[in-house]
């Protein structure tokens, strides 16, 4: 059985100092759902912070920032899902201006288990010698005979979506929020979560009640 609506939310701040001026801060967290057709996945969202990240000029004349990454999901020392890609920022034409963050989402499918998730980051424009790398547990655990719930996934907006994409679900793009931060002039909590199993162990058109609260961790 899933948790329930607990916000269950493990962030990882990746800081990769390149030189004494620019370090790289990044922050990511990781949320697991399950599908019909192809099973369980695992969803990561990864926030760069864009002032902390070199930008170039590229061949449209705009400034961009682009950060190396390697996630890959390891079991009894065997890599069982893995990508590598660039992932680059918006162009701006001014950087004096300040540099917007930008988020990077990614799909992994995984059978249900325990996993070790191991993400590598970098920036390529900096010429840093190696990149920063970090490791966290990952558990995957649908049960197709109960009830469950998806993790959740804390949202930064979400709009009804014209053109399906990575961050689209059940009809919505969803930004998701990627810290576990809340401030003062933050007055509403927006998320994201999955019921399964619902229809095949109550019937169909049959009514059921989902109800949610902010407790104490303790």
């Amino acid at each position: 059985m899933k948790k329930y609506f607990i916000i269950f939310l493990f962030i990882i701040s990746l800081v990769v100092t390149a030189d004494a001026t620019q370090p790289i801060r990044a922050y990511l967290t990781s949320a697991t759902f399950n599908t019909p057709d192809k099973g369980p996945y695992i969803e990561t969202y990864l926030s760069v912070i864009g002032n902390s990240v070199r930008f170039v000029k590229n061949s449209n004349g705009k400034f961009q920032g682009q950060i190396d990454i390697a996630i890959n999901f390891s079991r009894n020392d065997a890599i069982k899902n893995a990508e590598k890609y660039t992932l680059s920022s918006p162009e701006i034409a001014d950087t004096t201006k300040g540099c917007a963050n930008f988020i990077d989402v990614h799909r992994f499918i995984l059978a249900s288990g325990k996993y070790t998730m191991e993400i590598s980051i970098a920036d390529k424009n900096n010429g840093a010698e190696k990149p920063f790398v970090s490791t966290m547990p990952v558990v995957i655990n649908f049960d197709d005979t109960k009830i469950t719930v998806s993790d959740i996934q804390m949202l930064e907006s979400y709009t009804k979506s014209t053109t399906p994409s990575i961050i689209t679900k059940s009809g919505y793009d969803l930004v998701p929020y990627v810290s576990t931060f809340f401030p003062e002039n933050i007055n509403k909590l927006k998320f994201y979560a999955e019921i399964y199993n619902a229809k095949k162990l109550l019937g169909e058109g049959q009514k059921m009640i989902v109800s949610y609260s902010i407790q104490s961790h303790q």
